[in-house]
């Protein structure tokens, strides 16, 4: 199933997008339109995944407060099959903050299910290198030597490796 993070759109912003697009039909654009009822603003894609239920548990209780949309620009993403017509808005700072807040829920879903097979061991580790401690630190904090702490590090950097590319 292909997953995205989305919100609906108002009724004013679904007529100005269904103006453009009957405009950029008449002017002779080919392209995919969406139906109107599909318009949305996309937070997050997460692509072809089969974890619906895994993405709307870590983004509920994501708040923001209301803030305006401005229609920006348009292009095209010009794809084998068909190309796919967006529009871009104005970048504006509580947009960017809420997509921020999303995509850093996903991500720490995506860390803790790759993680959530592992050792234990890993996870203290790596909860007390994200609150600041050092090797020795954490060594010191769970009885064991600084390189069963660079290990168990460089096993949790193997398991999220492609994350951040």
């Amino acid at each position: 199933m292909r997953l995205f993070v989305a919100l609906p759109l108002d009724e004013t912003m679904r007529d100005a997008l269904c103006r453009a697009m009957e405009d950029l039909r008449a002017a002779g654009v080919r392209g995919r339109f969406s139906h109107r009822e599909n318009l949305h603003l996309t937070l997050a894609f997460l692509g072809e995944t089969p974890r619906l239920a895994q993405a709307c548990r870590a983004v509920a209780g994501v708040e923001a407060p209301a803030f305006d949309l401005r229609l920006e620009t348009f292009g095209l993403f010009r794809r084998q099959e068909g190309s796919i017509l967006w529009a871009g808005l104005t970048p504006s700072a509580p947009l960017l903050a809420l997509q921020r807040q999303v995509a850093g829920r996903l991500l720490k879903d995506e860390i803790d299910r790759r993680l959530v097979d592992g050792d234990p061991f890993d996870r203290q580790v790596l909860q007390r290198r994200l609150e600041g401690y050092t090797y020795k630190e954490i060594a010191s904090q769970l009885d064991r030597r600084p390189k069963d702490v660079d290990n168990a590090l460089q096993r949790i950097r193997h398991k999220i490796d492609g994350l951040f590319d």
